[in-house]
């Protein structure tokens, strides 16, 4: 849980972030770092 609270807390302001997958990643992977992208730049990240 308190990982959780850490990220939101280093979340709060807007900072450049990098989104990785692991090696050959599948259509989960894909999704879910696309799903993530869109999430933060919504939030002002870049």
């Amino acid at each position: 849980m308190q990982d959780l609270l850490k990220l939101k807390e280093v979340l709060q302001s807007p900072q450049n972030v990098v989104i990785t997958t692991h090696h050959k990643p599948d259509a989960d992977a894909l999704g879910s770092s696309l799903g993530l992208y869109n999430y933060l730049v919504k939030k002002g990240h870049h």
